[in-house]
């Protein structure tokens, strides 16, 4: 709400640029915790799920699930208050990730592309080491984890195969 109300604020000169860092700070900051919000929510469903808790538990999980998901929506929405003066797509469209990259400039493109590279290197080395915590848990339980194993492998494969071909020469 912080966001809706300062972007109404009149600001110039350098006050304007300061302003315009800490939207961005709290926007970034309000789709982190959306985004959290949603993964702890998933993960509190599966818990109540899978250990057969009551009913009411399941409801309110799914709930919670339902909520975050709208808040990262919502969240996502307020770019275009964040920065009036862009056209930013609809977080429905279909080809949202494409024309956002179209219409930033250079600078921020770096910036999303090295994120991006950091959090898919990241992820790549944590399915993996998660693969390995998996099979070990399944030798020493004896509770096989194959199926998490296989849908980890599987995302890997896929999320590499989709990297490289996607920056090699063609």
């Amino acid at each position: 709400m912080r966001v809706m109300r300062e972007s109404k604020r009149m600001e110039t000169g350098d006050e304007e640029d300061e302003l315009a860092e800490l939207q961005n700070k709290r926007y970034g900051d309000g789709m982190l915790a959306a985004n959290i919000a949603m993964y702890t929510s998933v993960g509190m469903l599966a818990l109540v799920g899978i250990t057969a808790q009551p009913n009411a538990f399941i409801f309110i999980s799914l709930g919670l699930v339902l909520l975050s998901i709208s808040m990262v929506f919502i969240n996502a929405e307020l770019a275009k208050v964040v920065d009036p003066n862009r056209e930013y797509p609809s977080v429905n469209d279909k080809g949202y990730a494409k024309k956002l990259m179209e219409m930033s400039d250079d600078g921020e493109r770096h910036i999303m592309l090295q994120g991006l590279y950091r959090a898919f290197t990241s992820i790549s080395m944590l399915l993996f080491f998660a693969v390995l915590a998996l099979i070990g848990y399944s030798v020493l339980t004896g509770v096989s984890q194959l199926a998490g194993i296989l849908i980890i492998l599987f995302i890997l494969i896929f999320t590499n195969a989709q990297y490289m071909l996607s920056i090699r020469k063609k």
